[in-house]
């Protein structure tokens, strides 16, 4: 403004765009990621242009060849992921995670656990779990396009792999199971213990060691077995929180005045 080369109303303008931008500058970062996602799910050069050397995004070479052969591959890493993740970890059943979060696959490899960041649509990511050579699909997630994507790209590499799908909605349930996409598995409290039931029940199967019938008795019977160890100590479980959960509402009962 001194050389004469901006103008007050110049000045004024950049000043104005300057603030403008700071305040929009939270907001941009909030949706930003939403944005990215949704494009990404729509459209194929979005996903290209989000592909990047990230090394959560590749199988370790360390990780054993047994863990990567009739396998159980984990879409999503939210509570019922979780819960299934800790209940094959109890029976020894070898899987792996794939979640698009950073953050979540960086604290999982920190646990031991064998984990892949990535788009469950794109075939890339699948690969990386090694579902060619997996025994089952679990998709924990509850977006239903999403998971109709992850089992068109997951049949294309595997056939015969075997799909378990969580639906959040009766209607959803009904339309996957209408098209005969997999196992359909509804929601409600019990889901993650449901899914990872099935899970124990098919992998002591496939487990057997040979395809005599005598051979697939004994794995079935087995896995029965470990389900009746499995579902009477949820049912402890269940039982101790919901005593608990009635000592403390009796404890706490509100007074007339409260309840109404």
């Amino acid at each position: 403004m001194s050389l004469g080369l901006l103008t007050k109303e110049g000045m004024n303008l950049v000043l104005a765009a300057a603030i403008l931008t700071i305040a929009l500058n939270p907001i941009s970062f909030s949706v930003a990621r939403p944005v990215a996602e949704l494009l990404c799910k729509h459209f194929r050069f979005a996903r290209t242009a989000a592909a990047r050397l990230d090394p959560q995004s590749t199988m370790p070479d360390e990780v054993e060849s047994k863990k990567l052969l009739r396998h159980v591959v984990i879409v999503g890493y939210s509570s019922i992921g979780r819960k299934v993740c800790e209940i094959l970890t109890k029976q020894k059943i070898p899987f792996v995670v794939v979640d698009k979060q950073d953050d979540v696959i960086s604290t999982l490899r920190k646990q031991g656990l064998v984990a892949i960041q990535g788009d469950c649509t794109d075939p890339a990511t699948l690969l990386q779990a090694h579902v060619q050579n997996s025994a089952q699909l679990v998709l924990t997630i509850s977006d239903e396009l999403e998971s109709r994507k992850a089992i068109a790209a997951a049949k294309i590499l595997n056939p015969d792999i075997e799909i378990i799908i969580r639906a959040v909605t009766d209607t959803e349930a009904d339309h996957l199971r209408s098209e005969n996409l997999g196992i359909v598995v509804q929601a409600s409290t019990s889901l993650a213990l449901r899914i990872a039931q099935y899970s124990i029940y098919s992998f002591t199967k496939y487990s057997s060691g040979g395809h005599s019938k005598r051979k697939e008795e004994e794995a079935e019977e087995k896995a029965k077995d470990m389900l009746d160890d499995l579902v009477a100590d949820e049912e402890r479980t269940v039982e101790k929180s919901t005593q608990h959960e009635r000592l403390m509402h009796s404890s706490n009962k509100p007074t007339d005045s409260m309840e109404k």
